[in-house]
């Protein structure tokens, strides 16, 4: 069956329906899992660029290296709320 519709979470490599993905307005096909961003937000939500906590109204973003959750003001790629 083909993966029509759907999009790999960057953070777990899941492939999941697009209305179950946090999605990026910059990037096509760039996304989150709500389990993974969901997960983030009840451990720590800390950046992982400069280890600051990331509070509720400032834009989230996604790191490829090192991997993980932060502010989009440290450079990563934006995910939608």
């Amino acid at each position: 069956m083909w993966p029509f519709g759907k999009v790999a979470c960057q953070a777990c490599g899941q492939a999941a329906p697009k209305g179950e993905m946090k999605l990026s307005p910059q990037e096509r096909g760039f996304g989150v899992c709500r389990n993974c961003l969901e997960a983030w937000e009840e451990t720590a939500r800390r950046c992982v660029r400069c280890q600051d906590d990331v509070k509720p109204s400032q834009q989230i973003a996604f790191f490829q290296q090192p991997r993980g959750f932060g502010h989009f003001d440290c450079g990563g790629t934006p995910i939608s709320r």
